[in-house]
């Protein structure tokens, strides 16, 4: 956990010699029909449980 445990987004770039991580985002951009364009609401049900159990942390 080199930058804690937050919630991220990532940039990627894809070239001919593989996948690259261009920069690590600590306000990451959710984008309705890109995030969820594989499991439609479901990223947004667990995106929500897991806010949910962070506040439910001891300590927070």
């Amino acid at each position: 956990r080199c930058i804690g445990d937050g919630l991220y987004g990532v940039d990627l770039k894809e070239t001919k010699d593989g996948v690259f991580v261009i920069e690590v985002n600590d306000n990451p951009n959710l984008d309705h029909g890109w995030e969820d364009s594989g499991e439609k609401d479901e990223v947004w049900v667990r995106l929500t449980q897991w806010f949910l159990e962070r506040l439910d942390r001891p300590g927070r």
